[in-house]
């Protein structure tokens, strides 16, 4: 104990002056002189000569819950529990072993599948995926159709007899902004050294989202009613009844 720090503990009793502590100054007198016969302070010099070592401790201490380098958690069967509420080594445990039986049940459930071929152009590879991945999400696919149908009876009603100008043009903006974005995307893709979509050809990639665009309005095509709204249809995949059109 530093001199300073012994000094104030010898003047505790006198410290004990008030109506609600004066009761204690016996007890505190008797427990420091019992102290000092059995010599069992340390007195070092003065605090501002800096005789601890570290100089200063530390006001608080942190304890972790996991060892270093192998992560795993180290009890500490010292601190209290409360009840109903999982330790943050029974939290870090928990996502732990359900990451690890996700990853076991994506392994068991891997499905292979083989892309359609491109006319002229070689056999792609095998593509594996979610077994979730293998068929259409048939009730997804359903309420998007929904809700497109009612999007294009509300901006052309009468399509194709006679369309709303506005309607149309709503529509147009829509496809143009798009095409904008995705044409921005693909410049910054290529500046990097990537590639955006192509891999199924003509059924994807920027040049589709083009070509399908510019279906809109054209009577006959896929898109020509909404454009980019029929890329579930097949809009700009650049065959119509099973000819192929709009070909470079």
């Amino acid at each position: 104990m530093i001199t300073d720090m012994y000094q104030s503990l010898l003047k505790l009793p006198d410290v004990l002056d008030t109506d609600f502590l004066r009761p204690l100054r016996p007890y505190t007198t008797y427990i420091i002189s019992a102290l000092q016969k059995a010599q069992f302070f340390h007195i070092l010099p003065p605090s501002n000569l800096y005789p601890l070592s570290p100089r200063e401790l530390p006001r608080e201490q942190f304890v972790s819950d996991f060892a270093d380098g192998d992560g795993q958690a180290a009890a500490n069967t010292n601190a209290p529990k409360k009840k109903g509420r999982p330790s943050r080594h029974d939290k870090v445990k928990k996502s732990r072993d359900a990451t690890v039986a996700l990853d076991k049940w994506l392994d068991r459930t891997v499905y292979t599948y083989q892309p359609p071929q491109v006319a002229n152009n070689e056999a792609p590879q095998p593509v594996t995926t979610h077994i979730l991945l293998s068929h259409p999400p048939s009730t997804t696919r359903n309420n998007y159709r929904e809700k497109k149908s009612d999007l294009l009876e509300k901006l052309e009603p009468n399509y194709p007899y006679a369309t709303e100008e506005s309607g149309r043009a709503a529509l147009e903006r829509a496809n143009q902004g798009v095409v904008s974005r995705l044409r921005k995307i693909d410049e910054e893709a290529a500046a990097n050294g990537m590639e955006i979509g192509g891999e199924g050809g003509e059924r994807t990639g920027l040049r589709r989202v083009e070509r399908a665009a510019d279906e809109q309005g054209k009577l006959g095509l896929v898109g020509s009613r909404g454009g980019l709204l029929g890329l579930l249809e097949g809009a700009g995949i650049g065959q119509d009844n099973g000819n192929e059109i709009g070909q470079e």
